[in-house]
């Protein structure tokens, strides 16, 4: 009859057999803050759209908003690693730096070119030119005749056939005005124009009886006068009471 011997007697003890310890593998995307590493890329993609439009003088100043906005992913995706504790601050700060530059980018262009004396001979040449000045002096009395307003207008025929007309003028513009005419066209029933005249309200001159030499911005200039408007009632003899068409016909803008 065999019998177990007991190992604890001096025999042969069972060895467990060992099994190789499994290896955790970090993998290097675990620990990083994909928040982060997101901002940080669309901060850089901001900043360089910045950068293209920033180099160019002037124009450069346009691409602020996006510089801006790259700005603002850029510091939220430097913070999110501390909050989390987590790697990624790479793309952010690349992103801010590339942000920082394109700030400063308009800036530096627009002020080299601006102290190169060609240009600055350029400029002048522009300035003095007699056709520029008049343009732009056509263009500034276009922008105020578009702020001119009439309001209040009033045409009526009474009882005993005498014309009642008026209006007021407001200036809407940020420009005083030494001169202004308004163009006036009284229509038939039709549409049609049987009489047209013109009225100068404002006039540096101080003439027509009833008007002023001046009107400022958000001033009104208006009249009670009858004998201000020089009307040919023989010629409105078609005309259909209330059918009137106004418009600012020239301005003068006030030194």
């Amino acid at each position: 009859m065999a019998y177990d011997q007991d190992p604890s007697w001096g025999g042969n003890k069972t060895q467990i057999p060992k099994f190789p310890k499994d290896t955790k593998v970090t993998d290097s995307k675990s620990n990083r803050c994909e928040t982060a590493f997101g901002l940080g890329l669309a901060a850089i993609i901001c900043a360089c759209v910045a950068l293209l439009i920033g180099w160019i003088p002037f124009i450069g100043f346009i691409a602020y908003p996006i510089s801006g906005l790259a700005l603002i992913l850029g510091v939220i995706g430097f913070i999110f690693p501390f909050a989390t504790k987590k790697e990624g601050l790479t793309l952010p700060i690349i992103g801010l730096a590339l942000t920082f530059v394109s700030i400063a980018l308009p800036i530096v262009t627009t002020k080299a070119l601006m102290e190169n004396p060609e240009f600055s001979e350029a400029m002048d040449e522009i300035m003095e030119n007699p056709e520029f000045i008049e343009a732009m002096d056509s263009t500034a009395k276009q922008l105020v005749m578009s702020q001119m307003e009439v309001i209040n207008l009033k045409s009526e025929r009474d009882d005993q056939g005498i014309v009642n007309f008026s209006f007021e003028l407001r200036n809407n513009s940020d420009l005083g005005i030494k001169y202004a005419r308004v163009n006036c066209d009284f229509l038939n029933k039709e549409g049609g124009v049987v009489y047209e005249t013109e009225f100068t309200p404002i006039s540096w001159h101080g003439t027509p009886e009833g008007s002023v030499k001046s009107l400022q911005p958000g001033e009104i200039w208006s009249t009670d006068q009858k004998n201000f408007f020089d009307i040919n009632l023989d010629a409105l003899e078609d005309w259909d009471p209330g059918s009137v068409r106004v418009e600012i016909g020239s301005v003068e803008i006030k030194d």
